[in-house]
C-alpha cells in the first residue's frame, strides 16, 4: 500500500509549482515588450552571473571536501614496542688552540715524523715534532 505525503509537503510543492509558473509569465511578458538592446543586456547579465558563480561552487565544494578531511578522526597506528634505549653519547669538541695529548700506544701517537720537501735541488730532511717545532 503506498503512504500518502504529508498534506503540508503537498501544499509547499504546489507554491512552488505556482511560483514558477508566475515567474516564467512574467519573463515572457516582460521580454515581448523590451527592444533587442535590452533584451540582450539581459540575457547578457544572466549568463555572465551563472558562469561567476561556477567558481563560487567549486571553492565551495572543495572547502567542504576540506572541512570533512580534517574533521575526519586520523587513524592512529599503533606505536612499535622499543627495547631498551641505548645510552646517549656526548663528545664534546675542544677549544680551538687547546693541546690533549693522546694516550700513549694509541693510533694517534706517531712520534716524530720526517717530511721531505719537494722542489729544490737539495732536499732536506725536516725533522717536525707533534707540537709543530722542529
Amino acid at each position: 500500500m503506498r503512504r500518502r505525503e504529508a498534506v503540508g509537503k503537498r501544499i509547499g510543492r504546489f507554491v512552488l509549482w505556482c511560483g514558477m509558473l508566475f515567474a516564467m509569465s512574467a519573463g515572457i511578458i516582460a521580454a515581448s515588450r523590451l527592444s533587442q538592446d535590452s533584451l540582450a543586456l539581459a540575457i547578457g547579465i544572466a549568463i555572465g552571473t551563472v558562469v561567476g558563480l561556477v567558481p563560487v561552487g567549486v571553492g565551495l565544494v572543495v572547502l567542504t571536501m576540506w572541512m570533512r578531511q580534517r574533521e575526519r578522526p586520523r587513524r592512529k597506528e599503533p606505536e612499535a614496542v622499543q627495547g631498551p634505549q641505548q645510552p646517549v653519547i656526548v663528545v664534546q669538541v675542544p677549544p680551538v688552540g687547546a693541546y690533549q695529548p693522546s694516550l700513549p700506544g694509541s693510533s694517534w701517537d706517531v712520534g716524530q715524523r720526517s717530511f721531505e720537501v719537494i722542489g729544490e735541488a737539495t732536499s732536506p730532511v725536516v725533522q717536525v715534532s707533534r707540537n709543530g717545532r722542529e
